[in-house]
């Protein structure tokens, strides 16, 4: 059963996913930049990755 997740995991997951893109530089490649965001989401929940999903699908960019 789909269960959304809770808001302040949502902005935990994106306040780490900048940091970690900052430290590293990323930006461009979508392919890498979406499978280090998706080991990011596992550490949350399945909830929150299809969240993230989601986002990264409809936006084509991870800029949230």
């Amino acid at each position: 059963m789909y269960k959304f997740p809770n808001i302040y995991d949502v902005e935990k997951a994106i306040k780490v996913r900048e940091i970690m893109m900052l430290k590293k530089g990323v930006r461009g490649d979508l392919k890498k930049n979406f499978k280090e965001f998706t080991i990011i989401c596992l550490k949350f929940s399945k909830a929150l990755l299809r969240v993230s999903y989601v986002y990264a699908r409809d936006e084509k960019v991870f800029s949230f």
